[in-house]
């Protein structure tokens, strides 16, 4: 978890590594769930990244494409920001590709996207857990 938090920009966002200067959203969003998968407390470092996040969630819900909204979903869900979560889901639903997929602005349809984007549609967070029966 520190290597990760030492990867935060001062103003939330999170860069590839310690001393990276791009913003990245999808490093934000990974790394906010990773941090909640390994226990990491609520913290103003989690809050600023959590409100760096929402500033790139559009009034639809969407961030950027169908990729970073499920990751964005399931960071706020992660901590249980659910009303942004919501609005993620709510276009994801919409943005779904026709085949049921979903992908990229550089990648339309490809699995690991389309993967990501079932898992925050049924509202689940990292680490997974699977029930038998």
């Amino acid at each position: 978890a520190e290597f990760l938090l030492l990867a935060q920009h001062e103003n939330g966002s999170f860069g590839y590594v310690p001393g990276d200067t791009l913003e990245s959203t999808d490093f934000t969003e990974e790394a906010l769930i990773a941090l909640k998968a390994a226990g990491e407390p609520q913290s103003e470092q989690i809050d600023e990244g959590l409100d760096w996040l929402a500033s790139k969630q559009g009034t639809d819900g969407c961030i950027e494409d169908g990729f970073r909204t499920a990751l964005g979903a399931i960071a706020f869900r992660a901590w249980d920001q659910n009303s942004r979560a919501e609005n993620a889901v709510s276009c994801l639903e919409v943005t779904q590709n026709g085949d049921g997929s979903f992908g990229r602005n550089t990648n339309p349809s490809n699995a690991i996207d389309t993967g990501i984007g079932a898992i925050a549609l049924n509202g689940k967070i990292f680490p997974l857990t699977v029930s038998e029966g």
